[in-house]
């Protein structure tokens, strides 16, 4: 039996796992190391404005502090053409993206994703990114756009 490490980094720490089998190391298994260093699994849900100062701090290891997402997060809230939606962890947004309505509402702009620092490589993008599809397409769009 071939023996895998996965290593991976949380809150400045470098960490490293030993699975015992190929191929085991996938978001499932980095849910659960994240669970068992005490960061709960994360949650999908609404923006709200108790995130902000969460979104700030992610923002700040963007674009090396130069992200423009704090000027504009407090838009998305009260926009009724947006829907932001954060992963959340212990309280604390991890993750952040929008579905901003364009084009009198035929077009689902997906914008501003955004996840913390400590928590990268962990596939939590893939599956903010599926979600915003999977409500995008419930907005009865014609089409998705993506910007980066």
């Amino acid at each position: 039996m071939e023996i895998i490490c996965q290593s991976f980094f949380v809150n400045n720490s470098t960490y490293s796992i030993v699975l015992h089998a190929r191929n085991l190391w996938n978001s499932s298994c980095q849910l659960l190391v994240l669970k068992e260093l005490g960061i709960m699994k994360p949650s999908l849900q609404p923006l709200r404005e108790s995130h902000i100062p969460d979104i700030i701090e992610i923002s700040k290891t963007t674009w090396n502090g130069h992200d423009h997402l704090p000027h504009i997060i407090g838009e998305w809230l009260n926009n009724p053409l947006c829907h932001p939606y954060v992963f959340e962890s212990d309280g604390k947004a991890i993750g952040v993206a929008n579905i901003r309505l364009i084009d009198d509402g035929k077009t689902a702009w997906l914008e501003g994703l955004r996840v913390h620092a400590d928590v990268r490589q962990k596939g939590l993008g893939e599956k903010m990114t599926n979600h915003l599809v999977e409500v995008a397409s419930g907005l009865n769009v014609q089409r998705l756009r993506l910007v980066t």
